[in-house]
């Protein structure tokens, strides 16, 4: 969270609230934005680049942090931390089965900035580690 002040009247200084998230263009994965259907998202990180203002009914309808978690959970079956870290780990895979990239590199790519976190993850989606994924795929593959 970032504290901005503003000149209020008589010289006196009121706070003004703003979140600030950033995003890296790879967060999804490499390739993620480019997949057809992306169209919109892109064009709102391009026009976000500078900042996006939430204003008007928006901002005035919008959701505690709570109800946006059960919100979420509802529509999508799982956390949100839940749902990114899934993404996360199907890139992961398309990565370990298409190269020979070494694993640290693809969990870096894929978001995780830590490897061991990157390895529980990965072993709770797909029961296996990322060596043994690369391994089994490449077996059934032929």
């Amino acid at each position: 969270m970032l504290w901005h002040q503003k000149p209020g009247r008589r010289g006196a200084r009121d706070k003004v609230h703003a979140i600030v998230a950033r995003f890296l263009d790879t967060f999804l994965g490499c390739e993620f934005l480019e997949r057809p259907g992306m169209e919109s998202v892109r064009e709102l990180l391009r026009r976000a680049a500078r900042g996006l203002q939430v204003t008007g009914k928006t901002r005035e309808a919008h959701l505690s942090p709570g109800t946006f978690s059960r919100f979420f959970k509802l529509r999508a079956g799982k956390t949100l931390p839940e749902s990114v870290n899934a993404l996360r780990i199907g890139r992961a895979c398309e990565l370990l089965a298409e190269g020979n990239g070494k694993v640290t590199d693809i969990a870096m790519d894929c978001g995780f900035r830590n490897l061991a976190n990157f390895n529980r993850r990965f072993r709770v989606l797909t029961k296996l580690s990322p060596r043994e994924y690369r391994s089994r795929f490449r077996e059934t593959a032929g």
